[in-house]
């Protein structure tokens, strides 16, 4: 027993002769520059300013390039004529650079306004697959969305894999065209641009330019007419018509939009330990719109002035990045890889928390959070959820039999190279309804192609 002892003993001495040596030269010349008014006096006076100077300097770098490269000022009429592929780098820089976690939370938090129109919740909840029981069926659901819709935004425009990331999602909306209309998908598309220049200006460590909110209005418009839509705005102006006759027909309470918006939740809150999920709860109520509220079944979980706390804490965390963090030295990854197998394997975004499509490595199967979710039962990148790669044309929810699953794979590989080939503006045709529900005459013929847009008889009437 002498040996095991001693051998402890020298352990423990060497794990804290660092501790001694800091505490005993270090920490006293820290201590006594901490006690020092002149210290105090250089730090404030000089030290400070200078790093908040070159904080100044670098978190405004990559925004400035971008001005300067394509020469876009504060004038209107330097950016107006933007093109697709040029939005494309305003929008990557925002994602992926500048504001990459609120960006990101500014628009999947906008699936919880999606859930406000019955027209649409109606069809994800009857579908089963958006809103299954099973946490691993909807989180899959759910996964296949986030993906797909992040590869639209981070996908080169005419590249193959931007083309199947909606030639998929264009399979899936022509299977249920006869219950989907184009308004609704139209109305979706923009809130996916709305919410990411909502929550930056609100909590961002800036404002977006008048370039940039441009620019996600033009790469969106575009993203519009080639997931089909028969109308879509040529201006801002438009746009703000359109949404408002939209939401006035359609956005209003039902217990559709309540399963929906619960399944949302819930999958957010996977991760949350138990005795914390109704705090987690709480919160994520707190900051959705009033509208998201009432039309969700939300008001009585609502508290104003918790709202008003988590605000100050995130607007106040937005200007601590402003003014003292140094941008990202990287950018964040959320473009998906080919893997030596042909198929494709996607970055672990934040939502939903199960790991779909995501590589094994050693960190994400034996790192300390790897570790931790074993330990409390969470799953990590596996087999078993696609860690080995996903084909574009099988994500999605599934058909009925192999013959129809198949069926709809083949489609999608005939229609991506459709997408690539095409001048901008170029409509998909999708089997939508026949008649709109908030575009009328007096809105302009729109944006893109009159082909495959909607006919006069099936506009609104005033």
């Amino acid at each position: 027993m002498k040996i095991p002892m001693a051998l402890i003993k020298e352990v423990a001495l060497m794990a804290f002769l660092p501790v001694l040596f800091i505490s005993q030269t270090i920490l006293p010349t820290i201590i006594a520059c901490l006690t020092n008014a002149q210290f105090w006096v250089a730090f404030l006076c000089f030290v400070l300013p200078s790093y908040m100077l070159i904080v100044d300097h670098f978190r405004y770098q990559r925004v400035n390039m971008i001005k300067k490269r394509y020469g876009f000022t504060n004038d209107r009429e330097s950016y107006k004529d933007m093109t697709p592929d040029v939005s494309q780098v305003v929008l990557k820089n925002l994602a992926e650079w500048d504001t990459p976690f609120v960006f990101e939370f500014g628009w999947i938090s906008e699936f919880f306004k999606t859930a406000t129109a019955p027209c649409l919740s109606k069809v994800i909840v009857d579908s089963g697959h958006f809103t299954s029981t099973d946490p691993f069926i909807s989180h899959g659901r759910q996964q296949d969305t986030v993906c797909l819709m992040t590869q639209m935004q981070v996908q080169p425009l005419h590249s193959k894999g931007h083309a199947l990331s909606i030639a998929r999602i264009n399979e899936h909306h022509s299977l249920y065209g006869s219950v989907i209309n184009s308004d609704t998908v139209l109305w979706l598309s923009w809130m996916w641009m709305q919410g990411p220049v909502q929550w930056i200006n609100r909590i961002g460590w800036r404002k977006l330019q008048d370039f940039e909110v441009h620019a996600m209005f033009i790469y969106w418009r575009e993203l519009s007419v080639m997931m089909g839509c028969k109308w879509v705005p040529n201006t801002l102006t438009e746009l703000e018509d359109f949404r408002r006759d939209f939401a006035a027909k359609e956005q209003k309470f039902s217990h559709w939009n309540v399963t929906f918006s619960d399944a949302m939740l819930d999958a957010i809150l996977f991760s949350v330990p138990r005795f914390l999920k109704f705090a987690g709860r709480k919160c994520i109520v707190a900051v959705l719109d009033e509208d998201v509220r009432h039309c969700n079944g939300y008001e009585d979980e609502f508290s104003p002035r918790l709202r008003s706390i988590l605000f100050l804490f995130l607007e106040a965390w937005g200007l601590f990045q402003r003014f003292f963090c140094l941008p990202r030295m990287s950018p964040r990854i959320l473009t998906a890889t080919t893997n030596a197998n042909g198929t494709v394997n996607f970055p672990e975004y934040t939502y939903p928390a199960t790991p779909y499509y995501v590589k094994q490595t050693l960190m994400n199967q034996y790192g300390p959070f790897a570790i931790l979710n074993r330990l409390r039962g969470l799953p990590i990148p596996a087999p078993r959820f696609g860690s080995n790669g996903v084909t574009w044309e099988s994500m999605g929810a599934k058909q009925a039999n192999n013959n129809r699953q198949l069926m709809a794979e083949t489609r999608v590989l005939l229609k991506y190279s459709e997408l690539m080939n095409h001048p901008w503006g170029f409509r998909t045709n999708i089997n939508y309804q026949y008649k709109s529900i908030a575009v009328n005459q007096n809105m302009g013929p729109g944006y893109g192609s009159p082909l495959n847009g909607y006919k006069p008889d099936a506009l609104v009437r005033l």
